[in-house]
């Protein structure tokens, strides 16, 4: 119960637009929100106490944040790689990651920890590959949008 009244008036804060995180690029990487995935965080995992199966509303925020913000550019594992990195060192996130059945679990599951590097998870070959699979299918308009972030991302990554 406690996990879901502090989700709900994490909600409440976001909502009545009360920031207690400053949203600026040390808070986010690419299109993943962090702030977001702290708040999932905030429902999932109770300090001080052992690792539990996750609840319902812990799934759903976990899985928004990680799977369904991100722009498609992105990846969840890409993601979760990165915050877990700089912000939370606990396999614990991954494994509650697992559990709610976010769809690149099969890939977190392999994953050593403490994360170090997310090379492997944040590659641009993936990507690369999802545009030449796209543009295979005769969807010009997707493969354009997907070359031009490629680019960007050739360029700098601030700018994208």
């Amino acid at each position: 119960m406690y996990p879901l009244l502090v989700f709900l008036l994490a909600i409440l804060l976001l909502s009545t637009g009360v920031h207690s995180i400053r949203h600026d690029t040390s808070f986010s990487e690419g299109t993943c929100r962090y702030d977001m995935i702290s708040l999932a965080v905030l429902s999932c995992i109770q300090p001080d106490k052992p690792w539990k199966s996750p609840s319902v509303s812990c799934c759903k925020a976990l899985i928004h944040a990680i799977d369904e913000l991100p722009a498609s550019g992105e990846n969840g594992k890409c993601c979760l790689c990165r915050f877990m990195r700089a912000k939370l060192h606990y396999p614990e996130l991954a494994a509650t990651y697992i559990s709610c059945h976010g769809k690149d679990r099969a890939v977190v599951a392999k994953w050593s920890f403490p994360v170090v590097v997310c090379g492997k998870a944040c590659s641009r070959k993936e990507i690369a590959l999802l545009v030449r699979r796209l543009s295979w299918r005769g969807l010009p308009q997707i493969h354009m949008a997907a070359r031009s972030f490629l680019s960007c991302l050739q360029l700098s990554s601030s700018f994208c």
